[in-house]
């Protein structure tokens, strides 16, 4: 999906992307983030709360809901601007 909108957005500069932000809450993509962050080098590494991706990984269902909850709780205190939207763009 992310090259998809790459493309549209490059085929159309004036296409207006109305609803990114509810992929952002997608638990499948979040997942896929989630794996993706945990492949990196260092990702057992405890962060300020002192939890690592073993800690996460415990409850990953879970703590995949709580995540996608907090971004939709979240959503209605983001403002998005022209120049968010042009850095999305590239």
């Amino acid at each position: 999906m992310q090259r998809k909108l790459s493309q549209w957005a490059t085929d159309d500069p004036t296409k207006q992307f109305a609803d990114l932000y509810s992929l952002l809450c997608n638990e499948v993509w979040l997942r896929v983030a989630a794996h993706h962050v945990f492949r990196n080098e260092g990702s057992e590494t405890a962060g300020v709360d002192g939890r690592t991706k073993s800690h996460f990984l415990a409850d990953l269902d879970g703590n995949i809901v709580r995540l996608k909850d907090t971004l939709k709780a979240d959503a209605a205190k983001l403002k998005i601007t022209p120049v968010i939207l042009c850095a999305i763009r590239g």
